[in-house]
């Protein structure tokens, strides 16, 4: 095969890459203050992922290194383990790497006297780091750096600093800048205080450039190793007074560009260049690019491009973006957001690309007015996700209602439309109805089958859950989904289940348990991926899809319907305003739930009620979860989304809670809200399952 059909290739896996994204926080939100996260890719493709944790940061001698693994193909990540504790002194930001004879490499700063200009970094290494737990370190030491005397030069441009800024000065500045005046011809403060942040970047040469910072005096520079770490000496500062915490990338050019966290009065990132591997560097500047003095960190991908994870903000750190830049970061072409709140810090990223080209970003995730709301989140995705390819805007749901009356009073008065429930099928779709895909009881359980005619892999499967108060409905409701998400390129089911007046709790959940399983048990045959498998309903049909997220393989809600031996665990929940947890006010009067339940109440039965209510169900090691539900929902109250929103947030699951504000239950059935909705299931699975495969329908 020549260059050029070689290049063509190329060129076209490019351009075919589907957007992929998903993302998980690495523990629970935590009471502690856990920050500055690192991150590698281990040699087997496990990621590792490391911060500090403690009753607060340089102040607080409990601080202490921790780490916690993902293992490769898994989202799950590990229990916290302890990588390093100086006992009574603060161990702080940390930075990893494993460098090309396959070592990991931990740095991190010791704090000696509570106080940042008091600190020494260290190092460990470790060959064996890829089994459960904490690295086993074989080497540790101190980053010592004696930098050439560079008050004259620091001395000369802090005076052009004042003389530019004068008139911006108050008194504390000027008793600041004189002591910092002072600080600079001492050798103590020239050579103590500098910490990591960013990770080390290792130069085709072998040479590894470790960026450091001091807060004494608010500069940055390079601890340089020539012989993989067996010692180090200091580049020339990068002179910028409130330029700090760099992360270095380099041109084809061989020229390095140091991208710093703004820690001064320009509110843009700045940069410096150097032409001699890092070791001497030219003036520092404002780039165009937002900082409101928080970290960032940067990677330049396999195929050349560069990409800046920062917060795009002038004041606050709720805005966390990703851009990428095709020409070695003079324009950044490209921005997309892994964050973007109206309150919570989301900052200090660290990024890398891990071997199969996949983007790993992992960053604190701090939200405001929840008790122990602090974490790391990691995020993986692809260059197409960023670059927006494939990815279709959510429109925003029509204006809503005060009450369900005005909504009724809107449809009788032809201002709102429904939609149509028995929409034709269209030809790149085939449909196979009245299935068998298991027996309850004696019952033969059924199921209409959606798929599209020109497959060309695995697609993912969603199976759809009709309401009706678990007494009542047909799976028939949902042709009209399973059209739509076949015509997308996934493989839809609509399924019947056991109503509760032919036998109650759990027989419901058996049933769409053995329906999982029947799909999974046929995949192949399906051309179904057993491994992205989904369940979304609406009202009771979103309860039993979170029953089945939330509790897979619990033996005592399997049943007997078919395929014991095969897992009914899902990879993603929908729920469309279902509740959440049947012990309420709400629902422990309701008829609909104590027929459900076997016509016993509460009272009679708490645990039967505690056991099929989903929220209850809830673990760290569940599927990620997309809530629907209107605001003015008088069947099934918002108050139910809102608690599990709530029990997601503090367990640490993935998951998105669209609270439409005005409309009521069963919102999705006019024609305006159900875009909205029928979009943001899309966005969802997409991201949580892939984007269909190329070449299925509407792809």
């Amino acid at each position: 095969m020549n260059l050029a059909i070689l290049i063509s290739l190329a060129l076209l896996g490019q351009v075919a890459a589907a957007p992929r994204y998903s993302a998980e926080l690495v523990f629970p939100l935590h009471e502690q203050h856990n920050h500055a996260p690192g991150i590698v890719e281990c040699p087997n493709g496990d990621l590792m992922v490391s911060w500090y944790r403690g009753s607060g940061e340089r102040s607080a001698d409990d601080v202490a290194v921790y780490g916690a693994r993902q293992k490769h193909g898994e989202t799950a990540w590990s229990e916290a383990f302890l990588m390093a504790d100086t006992p009574d002194f603060p161990d702080c930001n940390t930075c990893m790497m494993v460098d090309r004879h396959n070592r990991l490499w931990l740095f991190w700063p010791t704090i000696i006297a509570n106080s940042w200009e008091s600190c020494l970094t260290n190092y460990r290494t470790s060959t064996d780091f890829t089994g459960p737990g904490s690295p086993k370190w074989e080497q540790s030491g101190l980053v010592l750096l004696k930098p050439a005397d560079f008050s004259a030069e620091a001395g000369a441009l802090l005076d052009k600093l004042v003389e530019k800024y004068q008139l911006l000065m108050n008194d504390e500045m000027r008793e600041e800048i004189a002591e910092g005046r002072k600080k600079l011809q001492d050798k103590l403060y020239q050579r103590l205080g500098w910490q990591p942040r960013c990770k080390p970047t290792v130069l085709p040469s072998g040479r590894i450039l470790l960026p450091l910072y001091s807060d004494t005096f608010s500069i940055s520079i390079m601890a340089v190793s020539d012989d993989d770490g067996k010692t180090w000496y200091a580049s020339k500062p990068l002179l910028g007074f409130g330029a700090i915490q760099p992360a270095v990338l380099r041109r084809e050019s061989g020229e390095l560009v140091a991208y710093m966290r703004e820690n001064g009065i320009e509110q843009r990132i700045r940069a410096a260049t150097s032409q001699d591997d890092g070791l001497t560097w030219g003036p520092v500047y404002a780039t165009d690019l937002p900082n409101p003095g928080s970290g960032l960190d940067g990677v330049r991908l396999a195929n050349g491009h560069w990409l800046l994870v920062y917060n795009d903000t002038t004041e606050g750190r709720n805005s966390l973006a990703v851009s990428i830049s095709d020409d070695e970061g003079k324009t950044w072409k490209w921005t997309r957001h892994l964050e973007k709140q109206p309150t919570g810090s989301y900052h200090y990223p660290a990024v890398i690309q891990g071997r199969d080209g996949t983007i790993h970003a992992v960053y604190s995730y701090f939200v405001d007015g929840v008790d122990g709301g602090k974490s790391m989140k990691h995020a993986a995705f692809n260059e197409a996700w960023v670059q927006g390819e494939a990815v279709a805007e959510v429109p925003p749901a029509p204006p809503g209602y005060a009450s369900e009356d005005e909504v009724k009073g809107a449809f009788f008065a032809g201002k709102l439309k429904p939609i149509d429930l028995k929409i034709a099928v269209p030809e790149t779709v085939s449909v196979e109805k009245d299935i068998e895909y298991g027996k309850g009881g004696i019952a033969s359980l059924k199921l209409d089958l959606y798929t599209p005619k020109n497959r060309t892999k695995p697609l993912p499967a969603v199976i759809f859950i009709h309401g009706g108060a678990w007494r009542s409905g047909s799976r028939d409701v949902y042709h009209y989904y399973c059209t739509k998400f076949a015509e997308h390129g996934y493989i839809a089911a609509t399924i019947s289940y056991r109503l509760s007046d032919v036998a109650p709790f759990p027989a419901a959940v058996e049933d769409v348990k053995c329906a999982v399983r029947w799909l999974r048990a046929n995949a192949k045959r399906l051309g179904i991926d057993p491994n992205k498998i989904a369940v979304a309903g609406g009202s009771a049909g979103g309860h039993l899809s979170m029953m089945i997220g939330y509790a897979p393989d619990t033996a005592e809600l399997e049943g007997k319907g078919g395929n014991p031996d095969v897992s009914s665990r899902v990879q993603a929940v929908v729920d469309l305003y279902g509740p959440t947890d049947l012990t309420t006010d709400f629902a422990k009067v309701k008829g609909e739930v104590i027929k459900f339940l076997g016509d016993k109440t509460l009272d009679q039965a708490p645990e039967m009620y505690r056991l099929a209510s989903p929220i209850n169900h809830v673990t760290k090691d569940d599927p990620p979860t997309l809530i629907l539900h209107g605001s003015i929902d008088d069947i099934v109250p918002i108050e139910q989304a809102d608690f599990l929103a709530t029990k997601l947030e503090e367990t640490g699951l993935a998951f998105e809670y669209d609270r439409v504000e005005g409309w009521p239950h069963t919102m999705d059935l006019e024609q305006g809200v159900n875009r909205h909705c029928l979009a943001k299931m899309f966005e969802f699975l997409d991201k949580h399952l892939g984007v269909p495969a190329e070449g299925s329908n509407g792809r």
